[in-house]
Order: structure tokens, then sequence, then C-alpha cells
């Protein structure tokens, strides 16, 4: 989808590390979370006693609060898909 353009566009790889359970997840990151059965990615904007809080970077609201146990892995690196100029980039707009 959309929701992360421009740095991340439909048909764009991502390179993902997972997250180990005992690693705080930072606010900026974007991360790979499992929601209502699918991967999104997002960036990470809030975490509260709620869960955490991801929104895409082209939208304009959050996302619903999610369980710790459901964030899978950090994106760290982006590779632009073949209709779209540009080669890997790493270091997603913080």
């Amino acid at each position: 989808g959309q929701s992360m353009s421009p740095p991340i566009c439909e048909g764009d790889r991502l390179l993902v590390v997972p997250f180990p359970a005992t690693e705080v997840p930072q606010l900026g990151d974007v991360v790979i979370a499992k929601r209502a059965g699918a991967l999104v990615a997002h960036r990470l904007v809030a975490q509260t006693r709620q869960g955490l809080v991801t929104r895409g970077d082209a939208r304009a609201y959050n996302d619903a609060p999610f369980a710790r146990e459901d964030l899978l892995a950090r994106v760290v690196a982006v590779e632009a898909a073949a209709t779209r100029s540009g080669s890997v980039r790493n270091g997603l707009l913080q």
C-alpha cells in the first residue's frame, strides 16, 4: 500500500531484523507488526499502557494500539522497486 510513502512504496523490498523479546523498541523505528492477520510496516509513534502505537508516514491518524508480542521486526533498509529510481536506502528517515 501507500501508507508509508514516500520512503516505502508498494513493491519495495524491506530488509528487516527480528525484535528479540528483551529489546525495547525505539520511537521512530519503522517496525513490522502482526495486525488483524496481516503484516504491517509502520513507524512506531508511541508506547502507552494500552500497547504500542504505529502510524503510516502518509497517514493523518494513528493505528490502534497493539501488544508487544505482535511486534515482529525492525525495518533496517529499503530496496526501491524496479519501477522507482534509486537503490538500497537505510537509516529510514529518522
